[in-house]
């Protein structure tokens, strides 16, 4: 047994490098596959679909992908209902805009994101485990979007592309039930029984019914959201179905969670391109995703760093001041 324990300890000393060394492979992967299918192309006709953009169509795309980032701070609004908390919606917006903006484009599986949300719900008074409290619900909420919306889609509509990446389920109607089964579990717990979940000495507060259904709203109109903002950048007359563009998106997405990649950046690119690819030339793909990233990912973090460059210069403002009073 004490020979097991060690074995695990030194595997735990490895672990960060085996993460670093998958998350390069991933990373090296997809740059290959981007290559392969863009090598016979020049970098003018790959950049050629955005000047051609009407620029009314790259403003709805950033309308509506700031539309999405306000969509976002309901996971941390609906969070603080659920524990009682009466924080000012306008602080939690401050605190959940600019940790999901900065997180979505630096990954790190949310380590960056949520610092930044504690230091900014530490500061305002809420208590340490009150934040966990926070943290565990918008997780959960997160994932319940992603399964109860991508199970649909993979069940019901699956793209039909999905067969080139030799998933290990097969199919992917197989992984959208998969998905579907604790989603549902999930909310026949809050439907039906309404009762406190315990493990031991903890008691998991179920969340009531109408926190539910905002825990269902926000989340797959989180996902729907940022998917029709890819929908909008492809040509106004392209050919793929909504679902299909739906189902490509939540592939992509996973694929770049996965990854670990900072933003999915290469591994969402690779997924979509060959995905699409029956249906459009790369290089509008490639003009759409460049577009696509610009508006959804770089707009919102240029938007989250002057508000936290702001913020932070009206906070050192306050204590100059409020210790020059002091003094006086």
């Amino acid at each position: 047994m004490s020979r097991l324990v060690s074995y695990l300890r030194r595997f735990r000393r490895f672990l960060p490098y085996l993460k670093f060394i998958f998350v390069c492979a991933i990373f090296f992967l997809a740059v290959r596959a981007l290559h392969a299918i863009l090598k016979d192309y020049k970098w003018k006709q790959l950049t050629s679909y955005i000047h051609q953009l009407p620029p009314e169509q790259i403003a709805a795309a950033a309308v509506l992908s700031l539309i999405a980032y306000f969509v976002t701070t309901g996971y941390d609004s609906v969070a603080f209902r659920h524990i009682d908390h009466d924080l000012h919606y306008g602080r939690i917006a401050l605190a959940a805009f600019t940790a999901y903006a900065i997180n979505n484009n630096l990954g790190m599986s949310g380590v960056i994101g949520s610092s930044l949300r504690y230091r900014f719900y530490r500061r305002w008074g809420v208590v340490a485990t009150d934040i966990v409290k926070i943290f565990v619900f918008c997780t959960v909420t997160f994932y319940l979007g992603f399964a109860m919306l991508g199970g649909i889609v993979f069940l019901f509509w699956p793209p039909e592309t999905a067969s080139q990446f030799h998933l290990p389920f097969g199919s992917l109607r197989i992984f959208g039930a998969v998905l579907l089964i604790p989603a549902l579990a999930y909310s026949g717990w809050i439907l039906i029984r309404q009762v406190p979940l315990r493990l031991r000495r903890w008691r998991i507060e179920i969340p009531t019914r109408s926190i539910f259904v905002a825990q269902l709203i926000i989340a797959m109109g989180d996902w729907f959201i940022a998917a029709a903002v890819l929908r909008i950048v492809l040509p106004a007359s392209h050919p793929v179905p909504y679902a299909t563009l739906l189902g490509t998106f939540f592939m992509a997405q996973v694929a770049g969670l996965a990854s670990n990649v900072p933003g999915g950046l290469g591994v969402f690119e690779a997924v979509v391109l060959v995905s699409l690819k029956p249906y459009l030339s790369p290089v509008v793909i490639i003009g759409a995703l460049v577009t696509f990233r610009a508006v959804y990912f770089l707009l919102p973090l240029g938007i989250a760093l002057l508000l936290l460059g702001a913020h932070e210069l009206w906070i050192r403002r306050h204590r100059i001041t409020a210790s020059s009073e002091e003094r006086k």
